[in-house]
């Protein structure tokens, strides 16, 4: 969706939904170090559950569903697609997935699990509206919370090259925890 013709995809609608999913992307991954951060300091029993489902997932989830969304919709528009299409598709990570991969994209089983999962927190009209919020949801019955970051990188790696960003890296802004 280019306003002008010498307009390249990374000035336009693509690129700005790209530089969105990124920061919240970007933003997700640091915050699930920093809960695991304190999962361990607390010493809690069950650190993977702590990161995902515990007292910092409200936001975490936030924050991969518009990851999700907003990779799945710079795909869509990079090959193609339209501002209605994009509209058609509101917060539904379904359909943003099934948009995307008709316009090409590849999408692991696991990725495709994130997005089903992340789906639940994340579409507002959704039955799970609100799922990790208001005390409405108990798990998330994600594999790992390195699972939901490798389908962030996977998204990452898939759509930085249709904006000409082959090298865009979530690794190096990851600061390792050290306990």
């Amino acid at each position: 969706m280019q306003k002008y013709a010498n307009e390249s995809a990374w000035d336009g609608l693509a690129g700005d939904l790209f530089r969105r999913a990124y920061s919240f992307g970007l933003s997700a991954i640091q915050l699930a170090h920093i809960a695991r951060a304190i999962a361990v300091e607390r010493q809690d029993d069950d650190i993977e559950k702590s990161v995902l489902n515990g007292a910092h997932s409200p936001a975490i989830w936030f924050l991969v569903g518009f990851s999700f969304e907003l990779f799945l919709k710079t795909a869509i528009v990079a090959k193609g697609g339209c501002v209605d299409d994009l509209k058609s598709i509101g917060h539904n990570l379904h359909k943003a997935l099934e948009k995307a991969e008709e316009c090409g994209l590849k999408i692991s089983e696991s990725t495709r699990f994130s997005i089903n999962v992340a789906n639940r927190a994340h579409d507002a009209r959704g039955e799970n509206r609100l799922f990790f919020r208001y005390g409405g949801g108990v798990g998330a019955d994600v594999e790992t919370p390195e699972a939901m970051i490798a389908s962030l990188k996977e998204l990452l790696a898939q759509t930085a090259p249709l904006l000409d960003q082959p090298s865009a890296s979530f690794d190096s802004f990851v600061v390792p925890f050290q306990p």
